[in-house]
Parts: C-alpha cells; sequence; structure tokens
C-alpha cells in the first residue's frame, strides 16, 4: 500500500517538512508519479521513519541515526549502542551527583537560620581553590581567562559543584590591617573534585580540612565581605581560648530578596588553634 506524504504525517506524527528533509538525506525513497508529480511511501519508507525517531530518542546525533540506518553492519550497530550505554551511564553518574549537591545545597540553606550569630567549632571541608582576584603588594590582579590554563573554562563547565570563594589572609590580621579587603575565585570540594576528575595541578590552592569556626553572615547585596564583619566571630574565639590559624575562606550561598531589599548569605570558616 502507497500513502501520499500528508497521510504518513498524520499516522507518524512527523511534519511534512520534516519528511521532506528524511528524503533530502536518503533516508527514505518514495516513488514519484511522473503524471501527477505525487510521491508515494511504503511501508518500508514509513519503517526508516520510525527507526530514526527511535535512534534519535535514544540520543544518537542525526549522523548517527542515518548511519545506523544506511550503512552500518550489525557489529558496527551494536558497538555505537554500547557506546551509547557508556554515556548515558556517565550521565546517570552525573545526575546523582547533581541530586546529592542539591540535597546538600537545600539542608545548608534550611540550617541558615539556626546558624546565624552562632559560632560551632568543626572541620573544615577539604577542597580546592583558584584565586581570581587577589592582591600583589598593594595593588590588585586579576586573572584572565587566557592565563588560567583552562581552568576557567572547566570549573564553569561544572559551575553545579563549585561556589565563588572569599579570602581574606591571616597576615592581614596579623599585621592590625584593617582595610575592607578580600580576595576572590572559585572553590570546589574535595568530595566533588574527585567524583567529576577535575583536573587540579599548582593553579589550583589545596583547602586542607581543619578545625574552624563555622558561621554564616548576612550582607546586603553590595555589602562586601571584610574584617568587621567576623568581630562577633572572633570574639567568641577570644572567648574560648582560640586563635587564628590560617587564612579565612568564604563562599556565597544564596542571593536573595528580603523586607524589600537585596541580600547574600555567605558561610564562614575561620581555622584555629588553642593560645
Amino acid at each position: 500500500m502507497k500513502y501520499k506524504i500528508g497521510e504518513v504525517s498524520k499516522i507518524l506524527n512527523i511534519p511534512v517538512e520534516t519528511i521532506r528533509f528524511y528524503e533530502t538525506k536518503n533516508l527514505i525513497h518514495p516513488e514519484k508519479d511522473e503524471n501527477s508529480n505525487y510521491r508515494y511511501y511504503d511501508i518500508w519508507d514509513m519503517n526508516r521513519l520510525l527507526d530514526y525517531k527511535k535512534y534519535r530518542e535514544l540520543e544518537f546525533s542525526l549522523n548517527e541515526s542515518l548511519e545506523s540506518i544506511q550503512s552500518a553492519s550489525l557489529k558496527g550497530f551494536t558497538d555505537k549502542l554500547q557506546e551509547k550505554i557508556d554515556e548515558a551511564e556517565k550521565k546517570m553518574n552525573l545526575y546523582q551527583l547533581k541530586m546529592l549537591k542539591l540535597q546538600n545545597y537545600r539542608n545548608v540553606l534550611k540550617n541558615i537560620p539556626l546558624i546565624i550569630g552562632e559560632y560551632p567549632i568543626v572541620n573544615r571541608p577539604a577542597g580546592y581553590y583558584f584565586i581570581n582576584r587577589w592582591y600583589q603588594g598593594e595593588k590588585i590582579r586579576y586573572t584572565r581567562a587566557d592565563e588560567s590554563g583552562g581552568y576557567f573554562e572547566e570549573l564553569l563547565a561544572n559551575y553545579t559543584f563549585v561556589e565563588n570563594i572569599y579570602r581574606i589572609r591571616k597576615e592581614w590580621f596579623d599585621s592590625g590591617r584593617q582595610e575592607e579587603e578580600f580576595e576572590w575565585g572559585f572553590t570546589i570540594k574535595k568530595k566533588w573534585a574527585d567524583a567529576l576528575n577535575l583536573r587540579i595541578d599548582e593553579r589550583m590552592n589545596y583547602i586542607e580540612s581543619v578545625q574552624s569556626i563555622y558561621t554564616i553572615l548576612k550582607a546586603k547585596e553590595k555589602e562586601y565581605f571584610s574584617h568587621k564583619m567576623l568581630a562577633g566571630a572572633f570574639d567568641f574565639m577570644a572567648k574560648q581560648g582560640y586563635r587564628l590559624a590560617g587564612d579565612i575562606l568564604g563562599n556565597q550561598i544564596a542571593s536573595v530578596r528580603e523586607d524589600d531589599e537585596d541580600v547574600r548569605y555567605m558561610e564562614i570558616w575561620i581555622p584555629i588553634e588553642p593560645i
């Protein structure tokens, strides 16, 4: 039995323009009536259209789908299916990681009201960070994307697991320097970097898991991360008999609208040691 293009379109729910496109790719070969110029499609054409539709839904590319139908051997087609299985497994693993990240993120946000103004002593999670804005003497320097050795691209490609990091150097506190100064970059926890097989070299600073005061700060949208915001944490540290043991690191965890103004919440890790 032969079908006109409109009938094929209705039966298979494929637009007429798409069927014509597949014809230009030699996927189907309708019979042309020389008198009427109508094209007629048989059941084999329809089977090929359905095969193509199936492969596309299995995330074969256009060319991969055409090759599988038109020229692939049994072994070649089997190998291509295995390749797609491997790709699907990678995607499943990535989505599982994203689910864990989302759950972790949600839990941090739910705990914000409980942590603000409190200063639990915990072990800071290990990780890595890449500083993009830093001080060289008194001058602010920036790392350009083409100077990052590809890290900008790699971190942005995995930005679900990456956070903005703020750093206040320990030496600034030791010297009594109180300007509103901080350095800025990107950070990723070690567990995410390991799971993603993220490339790590000397450009990435390692964050050790050390005893730290943990807290969450609330700031207005354009209020910089600064020394004075840490006054409460430092009062607590002194009363507990500790002193600063390293650079202070913080990362933004939320930017929201509250009481008709923009506010930010930041996690802060202050490494400590007994006096």
